[in-house]
């Protein structure tokens, strides 16, 4: 009784990281997660890219957080089209590990769905 008590205990704490590894993170994007996924995993995940080049960084939306490095035509950049709600999604990688996640939605979303998109709380601004 105690191992089968024990045994279902392992299984339940197993199923409980398993599916928070796999839910929303403030880190990612439907499994791409920035600094540790690669653009062949970007590929394997989203599929074929409607663009492949490149290119330096646009950092008029971001600031300086990367590095002097933004300037270089470095960065490969993947453009994904047509991917669920989003219209685009570019990815941006330095060294073959992703450092930007740029999504264009194909319309606009409720706040609270954006919530659940990413596993982090957005608040509503404005009217």
């Amino acid at each position: 009784m105690t191992t089968l008590a024990l045994l279902s205990w392992v299984v339940l704490i197993a199923g409980n990281a398993m599916a928070q590894a796999s839910g929303p993170r403030a880190d990612g994007f439907r499994g791409l997660i920035l600094n540790q996924t690669s653009s062949e995993d970007a590929i394997r995940i989203l599929g074929q890219p409607a663009g492949d080049k490149t290119d330096r960084l646009d950092l008029s939306k971001i600031s300086k957080w990367l590095d002097p490095k933004h300037k270089e035509k470095i960065f490969r950049q993947l453009s994904f089209k047509n991917v669920g709600d989003f219209s685009q999604i570019q990815l941006s990688f330095l060294e073959n590990k992703l450092v930007i996640i740029e999504l264009t939605f194909k319309k606009n979303v409720a706040p609270e769905r954006v919530n659940n998109i990413f596993g982090v709380e957005f608040a509503t601004v404005g009217g």
